[in-house]
């Protein structure tokens, strides 16, 4: 029987694809960079990424039980989708992109192993709830309209992607 061992290829890249491609196909052909040299195969692919879809039911239940947390996913998403446009030309992670080409190229199975957080937080608990519209209530009473207006953009600005 085989061994089993388990390598780990990761990193958050706001980088060309080309390059994350070049990094994963080295890694997974042994040259993982720890001076041992050995030569293995890379049976299955796991990428630490949202796995599942949501819809847009789903989306405005998450901003309706945790608006303040859906403006601060807004602000997180508005800068990551800057760069890695900017960078890449996609808005999915240039990890998950190499991944997905590295699996179909290689025949391997590819898994995502989180779930999404959308899902996870548009089934809060009260106290979440409740903590989070204290907040927005606070955060939009600090800032007036202009408040409101950005939370609104920031909130909704996922909508398109």
């Amino acid at each position: 029987m085989d061994d089993l061992s388990l390598r780990l290829f990761g990193a958050i890249h706001v980088d060309r694809v080309r390059k994350v491609e070049a990094e994963l196909d080295e890694f997974a052909s042994g040259g993982c960079g720890d001076g041992r040299g050995e030569s293995g195969r890379v049976d299955a692919l796991f990428v630490e990424y949202p796995s599942g879809e949501f819809g847009l039911r789903q989306y405005l239940r998450f901003v309706v039980r945790v608006p303040t947390v859906a403006v601060g996913w807004g602000l997180v998403t508005v800068v990551h989708t800057v760069f890695y446009l900017l960078s890449q030309r996609d808005v999915i992670p240039a990890e998950v992109v190499a991944a997905v080409r590295y699996a179909k190229e290689h025949d391997r199975p590819l898994h995502a192993v989180d779930d999404h957080p959308i899902r996870i937080l548009s089934g809060t608990g009260p106290a979440w709830v409740v903590v989070n519209w204290l907040a927005f209530v606070g955060l939009l009473w600090a800032t007036r309209f202009d408040g409101a207006v950005t939370a609104a953009t920031l909130a909704t600005a996922q909508v398109p992607l």
